[in-house]
């Protein structure tokens, strides 16, 4: 960060969560996710209309608000900060269906299974609590934040899963999934 001002406010932030290090992955997942939603406000389209952009965690952090995209950036950053392996988080971008106005939505998925256990994930979102998903990769319905700020229930379809090392593209299970066509990391409202 070429701004002294930036760095001392971001990890003045990271520092926050210090207190966190060590804890139980579930815990851990949980105490992040409430301590961003309490000190990051939601708000869709910071950056223009279309808003596909993905700010850094030092913008978020700078700005005090973002949408799911910068939420869940910011809580990657502060989980690997915390000495969370790399190979136990993914990035998800779901299309969100069922919610009279289809949309994308972003949120972090962190494995929290012992490691010679099989992988099990727990969400961390934009709306409290933490959500536990024994198959993150399947249609769920979920309470989700619409870009206008208003929770509603809906169908939860991921197709697009990334972290540092890879990402991967799911096809859609069912015929109201994703809509054909997305390649590479779309925008998420």
């Amino acid at each position: 960060m070429e701004r002294p001002d930036v760095a001392k406010k971001y990890n003045d932030y990271l520092a926050l969560f210090d207190g966190f290090r060590g804890e139980p992955l579930r815990v851990m997942a949980s105490h992040v996710n409430t301590l961003v939603e309490d000190t990051i406000a939601y708000s869709a389209k910071l950056y223009g209309e279309s808003d596909d952009h993905w700010a850094a965690p030092a913008e978020t952090v700078l700005h005090g608000k973002g949408d799911c995209k910068d939420q869940t950036g910011l809580q990657y950053a502060i989980l690997r900060h915390l000495g969370v392996p790399e190979k136990r988080l993914m990035i998800a971008i779901v299309s969100i269906v069922g919610s009279h106005d289809d949309y994308d939505h972003a949120f972090l998925l962190l494995n929290v299974a012992p490691a010679d256990k099989a992988p099990h994930f727990v969400i961390l979102n934009d709306v409290k609590p933490v959500i536990d998903a024994d198959n993150a990769l399947v249609r769920k319905t979920w309470v989700v934040r619409k870009s206008n700020g208003t929770l509603v229930r809906a169908d939860v379809v991921p197709y697009y899963l990334m972290n540092q090392g890879a990402s991967w593209q799911i096809q859609p299970s069912s015929a109201s999934g994703p809509r054909p066509g997305r390649k590479g990391a779309p925008g998420v409202s």
